[in-house]
């Protein structure tokens, strides 16, 4: 098995992690999925506090269906076409 990544990827990941773990105050884990939904352009979802105040992030606190459903009311409002319903 070849682990070595002849793209430079893997390396350009790992230090774009490391970089918004290190400016956002992040745990590492969590600035791995931050840069993945990033790449992607992704919308990332969550109920991790670490996350509620980023304006590419959508938090949703604990707080049920009805949470949820005015999350994606508000996603729908700003236009995003990826969604439909």
């Amino acid at each position: 098995m070849n682990l070595v990544d002849s793209s430079g990827w893997l390396e350009y990941f790992a230090l774009s992690s490391a970089k918004l773990s290190h400016e956002l105050n992040l745990p590492m884990a969590d600035s791995i999925i931050l840069a993945t939904a990033r790449s992607f352009k992704a919308i990332l979802w969550t109920q991790d506090l670490h996350f509620a105040n980023f304006p590419d992030v959508e938090y949703i606190s604990l707080g049920g269906i009805e949470v949820i459903q005015n999350s994606v009311a508000k996603i729908l409002q700003k236009g995003n076409s990826r969604i439909k319903i």
